[in-house]
């Protein structure tokens, strides 16, 4: 009986210590089967990838553990993500102009493109990127406008696949012919085009007998450029030959990105006017100024209460007047359509006059315009160079004078609380009249701020400005970049960046690519409005 026990005892022992070693060899074969088949899955993928490494096939425990392992790691490196960008540096594009003819020379001539002929410039990307290369075209005609990146020289890189071909046509530009000018233009998205050497290239479609001329700088040397164009390496090519006597009279703008520094705001003068004086409002400037958006135009654009409103004008807006062209009013009058360049056409006052009989309509403004059409700031208004003041800031002076005079008369005290300058185009027409805006634009708004300094309001003459419509203007953002940088140098220089309204064009109506449609005159006189109200409040 005893044995009988033992046996039973020994028989139970050996089963669970053969279950033992089934359960290892097992486990151990199960291993190595994973093992084997992950090696073999490795090499397979090396072998197909040649590079992407293949991960081991894990345990469910395993696998739990690294998800636990990776949720730490991603919570840590979301946190580290976080302070990072908390601390991340900003950064600003800045716009850098670059004209190819330098502003030491100023004669301009024009250069026909026949059949056979190429006018091509070659120029640097410094930095950042490149945003628009422009050439300004006389006689309209076809013309093929392409940027490459330059590659050994030149035969070699008109070889080569062009980074864009943009071809403007006779036909399609005939809006442009009135005014005989048409700006060409290149534009790119932000890193599209890079630092490195570029060629553009400008010549008439195969075929065509509609050629154009495009304007061309006067001789020039590498020696009379200042430092600061040497790094841009600019070359002119006439038919492939490189040339220091034919430079077409273009530039390039390109953006570079620059650490974001925050602007300081100055503050606004708190003081105010005197209740009983009279808020007055010079106007000056070109034709835009003037007013040669049509009524007409208007009338089939707003419904008729509206144009009645602006037929029968603003009576606490009253406007005197002197375009320059025939169309004037030596006394004061309300302001409405009509008071522009002729009597079937409006300016920047009407929308003005609007904005500030809607939102102050107890208080009385005095509108005093002088302008004249095609005018020039730097030989018809002020020379920064010379100091001189030109005879449209003589004649607008005197006017002003003129209404400041009859505003007394009225037994009321003016106070100038707005000066809109309306101008720009035609400074932007020649390129190295364009680099000296700011200079010019600064010497008159000091000489109107001077000469009226007497009757300044209470925050001073406020400086109401307003950038101009590319379209035909060679160096229009020049000027406008000018534009801005001078509206940041006092808490009442103010500027509208007309760009950012789509409404405020000049190529819907009357084949005018020159002059603001009827209702983008109007939003810009609102948007004026809108600044000149920041002197009041």
């Amino acid at each position: 009986m005893k044995n009988t026990k033992l046996i039973a005892i020994i028989l139970c022992v050996s089963m669970l210590l053969m279950a033992l070693v089934g359960c290892n060899v097992a486990d151990s074969e199960e291993e190595t089967t994973i093992g084997a088949t992950t090696d073999a899955t490795t090499q397979a993928e090396a072998e197909e990838t040649d590079a992407d490494e293949t991960e081991p096939a894990v345990s469910e425990e395993s696998s739990d553990a690294q998800t636990t392992d990776a949720e730490e790691t991603s919570a840590s490196d979301t946190e580290t993500t976080t302070e990072e960008a908390t601390t991340a540096i900003e950064y600003d594009n800045v716009s850098k102009f670059v004209s190819f003819v330098t502003y030491k020379n100023e004669a301009v001539a024009a250069k026909q493109l026949t059949a056979k002929t190429t006018l091509a410039g070659k120029f640097n990307v410094t930095s950042g990127y490149l945003e628009q290369v422009n050439v300004f075209m006389g006689t309209i005609g076809d013309v093929n406008f392409a940027l490459y990146k330059w590659t050994k020289d030149y035969e070699t890189t008109i070889a080569s696949e062009p980074i864009v071909v943009k071809t403007y046509l006779k036909s399609e530009c005939a809006k442009f012919e009135s005014v005989a000018m048409l700006n060409l233009e290149l534009n790119f998205e932000e890193d599209e085009v890079g630092p490195g050497s570029y060629l553009y290239v400008l010549s008439t479609p195969e075929g065509s007998n509609n050629f154009a001329t495009i304007y061309m700088g006067a001789p020039w040397t590498a020696k009379t450029l200042d430092d600061e164009y040497k790094m841009y390496a600019i070359s002119s090519y006439v038919n492939g030959t490189k040339s220091m006597t034919e430079v077409p009279q273009s530039s390039y703008v390109f953006k570079a990105k620059v650490e974001k520094t925050e602007k300081v705001e100055m503050p606004m003068p708190t003081e105010k006017d005197a209740e009983g004086t009279a808020k007055v409002i010079l106007i000056g400037g070109q034709s835009n100024a003037v007013g040669v958006s049509q009524n007409a135009e208007l009338r089939k654009k707003i419904d008729a209460d509206k144009y009645q409103e602006y037929l029968n004008g603003y009576s606490n807006v009253q406007i005197m007047y002197d375009n320059c062209s025939g169309n004037a009013s030596n006394t004061f009058v309300n302001t409405k359509l009509g008071q522009a360049v002729n009597v079937a056409a409006f300016g920047p006052e009407l929308g003005i006059a609007e904005y500030l009989a809607e939102h102050f309509p107890d208080e009385k403004f005095y509108i005093i315009k002088y302008a004249m059409g095609g005018s020039v700031l730097e030989t018809q208004w002020y020379n920064a160079a010379t100091g001189s003041v030109g005879e449209l800031l003589t004649g607008f002076t005197s006017f002003v004078q003129k209404g400041l005079a009859e505003i007394e008369a009225q037994g009321l005290t003016p106070k100038i609380i707005g000066f809109v300058w309306n101008q720009g185009e035609s400074d932007a027409i020649w390129l190295p009249q364009s680099f000296r805006y700011y200079a010019n634009q600064e010497g008159l708004v000091n000489y109107v701020r001077t000469t009226f300094a007497d009757y300044a309001s209470a925050k001073g003459i406020g400086f109401m400005d307003a950038g101009i419509v590319g379209n035909i203007w060679n160096a229009y953002k020049n000027v406008n970049m000018q534009k801005y940088e001078f509206s940041l140098t006092s808490p009442i220089n103010f500027y509208i960046e007309t760009t950012d309204y789509e409404i405020i064009n000049t190529l819907e109506e009357n084949n005018d690519v020159a002059h603001y449609d009827s209702l983008g005159m109007i939003k810009l006189g609102q948007l004026y409005g809108a600044e000149i109200a920041k002197m009041l409040n």
